[in-house]
């Protein structure tokens, strides 16, 4: 990675660090043309995580670099100008996590993003340690084990349609959002249009009007 970019992205961590765990929650964040944006999220190793993200509103194209770099420096994802993805990564190593919007390639048009990351969890409930943690309940482990694994299928069942539905709410936030752009450039397009025609035909009637009006000598030509 070049200098600058590290550079950057080091100071940008100092400042931004204490708000990063908002990412855990989904956000959506601004990006000024010329500008990029970066968040942070300290994560321990040999962790998986998911990152979504999508451009919802902006001038021109809906579109956005997007990196993510790992502690050491490597860029782990590079996408150049998309407008909506979906990564997993694997987190070999712990430390802080950059995830880096790049608007500076648009130099009038600010873009609206929004962003998901998706840890995953290995916590354990405690009533079930509690249980796995009595003497007298040994003989239940396969009891427990059964119950573990259920509850870890409706988990990810409850995570994936809450996944698919936040996707299905930003999808339609970007068409309100092309229906309403769309819209305007209709109305605009039809008022020159008409302002044109409207133009066009009085040239016609003065011309006409002209070709048969009077000449010098006051009688129709």
């Amino acid at each position: 990675m070049r200098w600058p970019l590290t550079l950057g992205i080091f100071l940008q961590w100092l400042i931004l660090l204490p708000v990063s765990r908002a990412m855990l929650n989904g956000f959506t964040t601004v990006v000024e043309a010329g500008k990029m944006n970066c968040f942070y999220e300290n994560i321990d190793g040999n962790k998986s995580l998911e990152i979504e993200y999508q451009v919802v509103e902006g001038g021109g194209e809906l579109d956005i670099i997007f990196q993510v770099v790992a502690p050491s420096g490597d860029v782990l994802v590079s996408d150049v100008k998309k407008t909506d993805e979906v990564h997993t990564v694997q987190a070999a190593e712990s430390g802080v996590y950059a995830f880096c919007f790049d608007n500076t390639f648009s130099t009038l048009a600010e873009k609206v993003v929004f962003a998901d990351l998706g840890l995953e969890n290995d916590d354990i409930d405690s009533w079930l340690t509690m249980l796995q943690g009595d003497t007298g309940l040994e003989e239940k482990e396969l009891q427990v084990q059964s119950i573990r694994n259920t509850l870890d299928n409706i988990k990810v069942l409850l995570e994936k349609a809450q996944h698919y539905q936040s996707y299905l709410t930003k999808k339609n936030f970007k068409s309100q959002f092309l229906v309403a752009r769309s819209g305007r450039r209709v109305f605009w397009w039809s008022l020159i249009q008409s302002v044109a025609l409207i133009g066009v035909a009085i040239c016609q009637v003065l011309i006409v009007k002209n070709f048969f009006g009077t000449d010098s000598s006051g009688q129709k030509i």
